[in-house]
């Protein structure tokens, strides 16, 4: 915590009923990610640019009597506001499923704000237990493929997070040993922030914070090389308590300022 500075937020606290003999429990931040990790893979894959026209992803099983087996592949449609089909993407290949507990393919969707489609692919390690790699395709608002990157992936990391924020795509690295179930999830972890083609724009590397859990990475400040906001959370039992840290870092990776609350 050497390099945050201790916040002061007594009116706060007082206001919140944080403080004094009658504050029994412990305030818990809500800004951890990896309850449901990689949500965006898991609800709905559909959105509706500015264009006022939706964009949703089919995909494509292989069928055993009433049970859909082996993933074919995916496709994006995109829809006019009556619903008329008025474009298709080309086929996208397999690129595995199982992040969701239905039956959805490991794809995200985001519609930018050029009616560019963005979709995130997550890719399984051999083992099946983490996700090891992603790519990126970009679709024109025709549904025409006009950019992809990837699949990137580095050894000795998986990657435990992947967000669309804004026209953004944030990835979340950290070592493949650790697991957030097994409670050893501390580091040292490294952010991505591409740009809606799959380019690398902002990249932090290598931070720990004590055995602070990395929750949710924000992002904030110049547009085309935004600031990263990660949010920490740690423990300090008994009696059980909380703390958060929020560090900010440009798209460099070097830190700019840094606050801790708590414990509460």
């Amino acid at each position: 915590m050497k390099r945050l500075a201790k916040a002061a937020l007594l009116a706060a606290i007082a206001f919140m009923g944080l403080t004094g003999r009658e504050a029994q429990g412990a305030g818990f931040p809500s800004v951890i990610n990896l309850y449901v990790p990689f949500a965006q893979f898991q609800a709905q894959r559909s959105a509706t640019g500015p264009d006022g026209n939706n964009r949703f992803i089919w995909d494509y099983y292989v069928t055993s009597g009433h049970f859909l087996k082996t993933l074919e592949g995916s496709v994006v449609w995109i829809l006019d506001p009556t619903g008329n089909l008025v474009a298709a993407s080309t086929t996208i290949p397999p690129v595995g499923n199982g992040i969701s507990s239905s039956t959805f393919s490991n794809i995200a969707l985001h519609v930018n704000a050029d009616n560019n489609t963005t979709l995130a692919f997550a890719y399984w390690d051999p083992t099946h237990k983490f996700i090891e790699s992603y790519a990126t395709w970009t679709l024109n608002a025709k549904g025409a493929l006009i950019g992809a990157s990837g699949p990137v992936g580095f050894g000795g990391l998986k990657i435990i997070n992947i967000d669309f924020d804004h026209d953004y795509l944030v990835v979340e690295f950290a070592l493949s040993g650790q697991s957030f179930s097994s409670g050893n999830l501390v580091g040292p972890f490294t952010v991505w922030v591409l740009d809606e083609f799959g380019h690398l724009i902002s990249a932090v590397g290598n931070q720990t914070l004590g055995q602070g859990l990395l929750g949710s990475v924000t992002l904030s400040g110049p547009t085309g090389s935004p600031n990263q906001l990660w949010h920490w959370v740690g423990a300090t039992p008994p009696p059980l308590r909380f703390e958060l840290a929020a560090e900010e870092f440009d798209s460099s990776g070097n830190f700019l300022s840094g606050y801790t609350y708590g414990p509460f």
